[in-house]
């Protein structure tokens, strides 16, 4: 550094009119503060800087986030700076020198650190568990002999190829985004990305699947594997291209109460652009919805069937439940997260999506064992698998199509 550099320190109020972004985002008193070396950009440091900022404790429901101005974008972001929550004052510890502000977030839901915790133990958990259960359940399939002649188990695989790296992704991207690196971060954030997206197109595909073999019953000649992976993971790696190149992922700050007079936030690597969060839910809720369709024709099929035995109504009852979890109806639980059922709601979406893989391997076990009526009539029952059905030659012949 040249030693005739000068340290620049400026506090600037009512920033508005300078510091205004796409967002209208609110700025803690309209307080900026400027650290800058003259006539040098500083980044990267080895020991961060720590700008305090002094308010009286917050009136209303609201976190405060350091976020640093980026002249290129003329927006506001938080790479590179951490917040440091205190009495009656909050830290911002950053590692490079530009102006620097809190800004105010009013989400429609602070999350009470305990349920944070509580959460965070149950969703590691259950990623660990579903984890596990995809990996041995893709083994299991590989090994049968059965998956290169059957298309239904190559798309089951790859569902579940997707839900395990969807598991480790939200694992990765928890831990980094504890750290808040902004380069690591963005790589955890687009895996994580691209393996819900993934997910969501191989869930979609399931449903399509679905609906070839059980409502329109029409042959998959002309559909291979091939131009179906082309879809499920084309489409992913297309959409995470454009989302790095508009430079849409980092840390994203969670409302958290804390057990004192002011709000802190969690982090974890994920999208920040709002608009690109909005965008993000329509993609999956159109999925659902498809789906859910998907859903309503079997669960019509199924009831049209005349269980004549407790065990017959049991695999009835599995197969619905199994197939509500290939086609990832438990998602549509996060658009109900609203006023009094938001905690309610996500502990149950908590449990049942993390424990997807688990699940879905339960499912495959209970309907790929042959029932009585057919071990009575045939040995070669070993085979069967669950699908959809197409008369009343009963569940059995859509076991078959299902598993493969």
């Amino acid at each position: 550094m040249d030693p005739g550099t000068r340290l620049q320190v400026v506090r600037i109020r009512d920033s508005g009119a300078l510091f205004q972004d796409a967002a209208n985002s609110t700025v803690l008193d309209s307080q900026v503060v400027g650290v800058t070396l003259e006539g040098t950009p500083v980044s990267n440091l080895p020991e961060d800087i720590v700008i305090t900022f002094y308010h009286q404790p917050l009136q209303v429901k609201s976190s405060l986030v350091c976020v640093f101005w980026d002249e290129l974008s003329k927006n506001w972001r938080t790479d590179g700076c951490r917040t440091v929550p205190g009495e009656g004052h909050t830290d911002c510890r950053c590692n490079h020198l530009t102006y620097f502000a809190l800004l105010m977030q009013v989400p429609g839901a602070v999350l009470p650190e305990v349920h944070l915790v509580s959460l965070s133990v149950l969703t590691f958990a259950g990623c660990s568990i579903s984890a596990i259960c995809c990996f041995f359940t893709i083994i299991w399939i590989c090994c049968s002999g059965k998956m290169q002649s059957n298309p239904t188990l190559q798309i089951h695989v790859n569902l579940l190829g997707a839900v395990l790296l969807l598991d480790l992704g939200f694992i990765l991207s928890a831990v980094l985004g504890a750290l808040e690196e902004r380069g690591p971060c963005i790589g955890a954030a687009a895996a994580l990305h691209f393996a819900l997206l993934g997910t969501f197109s191989w869930m979609a595909i399931e449903g399509f699947n679905l609906y070839r073999l059980v409502v329109k019953v029409f042959p998959a000649s002309s559909l291979t594997t091939l131009k179906l992976a082309l879809v499920g993971w084309g489409v992913p790696v297309l959409i995470v291209g454009a989302m790095l190149f508009m430079e849409s992922y980092g840390v994203y700050h969670i409302a958290v109460e804390r057990p004192s007079d002011y709000n802190s936030t969690a982090s974890i690597c994920w999208l920040t652009e709002p608009i690109v969060q909005v965008l993000n839910l329509g993609f999956c809720a159109a999925i659902l919805l498809f789906n859910f369709c998907m859903m309503v024709a079997m669960t019509r099929r199924v009831l049209r069937l005349s269980a004549h035995t407790r065990a017959e109504k049991i695999r009835h009852c599995v197969t619905l439940l199994g197939l509500s979890c290939m086609l990832g109806l438990p998602w549509g639980l996060a658009f109900f997260s609203h006023g009094a059922l938001f905690l309610p709601i996500q502990y149950i979406f908590s449990i049942l999506n993390a424990l997807q893989g688990l699940f879905i391997f339960l499912w495959y076990c209970t309907l790929s064992q042959p029932s009585a009526k057919k071990r009575s009539h045939s040995s070669d029952c070993t085979s069967a698998t669950p699908a959809s059905p197409r008369a009343e030659q009963s569940l059995s012949s859509d076991h078959k199509k299902l598993l493969g």
